[in-house]
């Protein structure tokens, strides 16, 4: 009786269609995991891609960062890990934190992207150990203390001196990691943001160094994230255009309250202030024309000129989620039909940014009126005296 050879042709020839389909199917799967990043950077929408920076389970800070790489333009939008929300699968309102995982952070995402009307399919996750190799693999990232940090954490004496230097890998874990008793929410959220603007303009200037495959390892594996290694080369580069001195920082804001002996921040509107905010800014990474920071950098005046109880108050949260710096709030001496925005520093742009915020058409300029030349503090930049007109978020026609 013959014997069946093992070496049979036709089993050989099977292996190898097996062998030849595997490995197709995985350069094929590579493939496509870097042409979803550059595809997106060759879309006309900003590229939404969240940065989160975490000490053992605990999330420092949580960042979309939104970038349009036709115009060089980008915004970090921070999310509070400790946002208050209806929690999918626990049917109860909790800390979103509580939906993170760093091994699989896409209930996480969506939690993110339901609040801010983003859908965020990319997304970067170090700890402090991690991020200090990431600082270090870019040479170090440019820092301003307005305060020297002398303190103690986990018993080891930490020492940061204040002033503009480069900060290395460990100093770096310590800047983020620490936190100052007098600092205020939006000075943390603000020491966050540009930090990771330092980082991301690091990560760009290092581009050429990082195209090294050995130097790439070295990123991926001090990452966790669904971009492949090749989708991490392609980001750095795209960071060599990022305007950083331009970045627009916004947060996401709202109210406080303490839900089972944890506080936390439910924002305004369930979030609808937010995502019109992020709507607006969208459009301006967009655009061709230069919008710096200094144009939220307005100081605003906001006077109820109706007799709707608290309607400043009010509309001072709503340009505080826009990035506004609302210096003061008041009443109006009386009455008025139709609102008026009066322009004191002579920035028709960043004005008229202003007033598109409630879509309010009348503009006035300080200079002539006589009925505010006196009364208008010198420290502010735009006086918005509300109307009748006003509903309570636009001027109807």
């Amino acid at each position: 009786m013959k014997k069946t050879s093992i070496f049979d042709p036709g089993i050989i020839l099977l292996f190898i269609m097996v062998l030849i389909l595997s490995a197709t199917g995985v350069f094929l799967y590579g493939k496509v995991r870097v042409n979803k990043l550059e595809r997106a950077f060759d879309q006309e929408e900003p590229v939404p891609l969240m940065l989160i920076i975490t000490d053992g389970e605990e999330i420092l800070t949580s960042q979309v960062f939104l970038y349009q790489l036709s115009t060089g333009k980008g915004a970090l939008i921070d999310i509070p890990a400790n946002t208050g929300a209806l929690l999918p699968g626990y049917e109860k309102i909790g800390s979103i934190e509580t939906l993170f995982d760093s091994a699989d952070p896409q209930s996480y995402l969506d939690m993110v992207g339901g609040l801010s009307g983003l859908e965020i399919p990319f997304y970067l996750i170090m700890n402090l150990e991690n991020l200090g190799r990431v600082v270090d693999l870019v040479g170090g990232v440019e820092t301003f203390i307005p305060n020297p940090v002398d303190t103690e954490i986990d018993g080891k004496y930490i020492l940061l001196p204040s002033g503009g230097f480069i900060m290395d890998g460990s100093k770096a874990a310590i800047y983020l990691r620490y936190g100052d008793p007098g600092e205020s929410e939006s000075e943390k959220v603000s020491r966050a943001q540009s930090f990771l603007k330092s980082l991301l303009d690091g990560l760009g200037n290092s581009a050429q160094r990082i195209s090294n495959p050995e130097v790439a390892g070295v990123l991926e594996e001090s990452l966790t994230t669904n971009l492949s290694q090749r989708s991490l080369v392609t980001l750095t580069r795209a960071m060599e255009a990022l305007d950083v001195q331009n970045m627009v920082q916004l947060r996401l804001r709202g109210t406080s309250r303490s839900v089972d002996d944890q506080e936390l921040l439910f924002p305004h509107s369930d979030g609808r202030l937010l995502r019109e905010t992020i709507a607006q800014t969208i459009n301006s990474l967009k655009s061709e024309e230069v919008l710096s920071e200094g144009d939220l950098q307005v100081a605003l005046e906001i006077r109820n000129g109706t007799s709707v109880t608290g309607l400043a108050g009010r509309t001072s949260q709503l340009y505080q989620s826009f990035g506004y710096d609302v210096a003061r709030i008041g009443n109006a001496e009386e009455n008025y039909d139709k609102t008026v925005i009066i322009d004191r520093m002579g920035n028709q742009q960043a004005v008229k940014r202003v007033a598109d915020v409630i879509k309010c058409n009348n503009i006035l300029i300080q200079t002539g009126i006589e009925e505010f030349e006196d009364e208008i503090d010198t420290r502010i930049d735009v006086l918005i005296i509300l109307g009748k007109d006003f509903d309570g978020r636009y001027c109807k026609e």
